[in-house]
């Protein structure tokens, strides 16, 4: 296999044609299949094009991968956009968007939100300390994270332009299970 470790949430393309799949064993990130929309058959481009890493380190059989350093942290949970935009990786303390290319499905450094000042990420994000599980409104304006540190809850961000995050102000920008920000003091 691709060496993922342990995965709690890849996606799918909306055009059913690429497959994301978190990766936290052998190289932090993103790997990047194509799938055969006549047989489900997955392939890995070789050349560089099939990952997204950290470092650039591979993942599966390719050579190296396109590099995202913002992708440290060892990701479990991807999600794609509605509009197949955007895929939103939760790797360490961050969210990271990456930009998708609609036709070969390669996807690009955007965007990243953060609780702590971090790799160049946009800082501030209450309550996210390390991101688990993301949804997406139905209509694909805000996305819902739920945290793996006890306590933390869930946070919300809107998606503005190219697909970037802006947390909700205010209590609308987090639920925690006893009303506190886990970042106060």
């Amino acid at each position: 296999g691709m060496g993922s470790g342990e995965i709690r949430q890849f996606a799918v393309s909306p055009d059913g044609r690429h497959v994301y799949v978190p990766s936290s064993l052998t190289a932090s990130g993103v790997a990047i299949l194509d799938r055969s929309l006549a047989t489900g058959t997955l392939t890995q481009d070789p050349d560089g094009k099939g990952c997204i890493t950290a470092t650039g380190n591979p993942i599966g059989g390719v050579k190296q991968c396109l590099t995202d350093a913002r992708l440290a942290g060892n990701p479990e949970s991807l999600l794609i956009s509605g509009d197949g935009a955007q895929v939103y990786v939760a790797a360490g303390d961050r969210l990271t968007v990456l930009a998708r290319d609609a036709v070969t499905g390669r996807l690009s450094p955007s965007s990243c939100v953060s609780r702590l000042a971090d790799l160049g990420c946009v800082p501030g994000a209450r309550n996210l300390r390390s991101p688990l599980y993301l949804a997406l409104s139905p209509d694909g304006e805000d996305l819902a994270v739920g945290d793996a540190v006890s306590g933390s809850g869930l946070t919300f961000f809107h998606r503005g332009a190219g697909g970037g995050l802006v947390q909700n102000p205010g209590i609308d920008g987090c639920i925690s299970f006893n009303g506190a920000s886990t970042d106060l003091g």
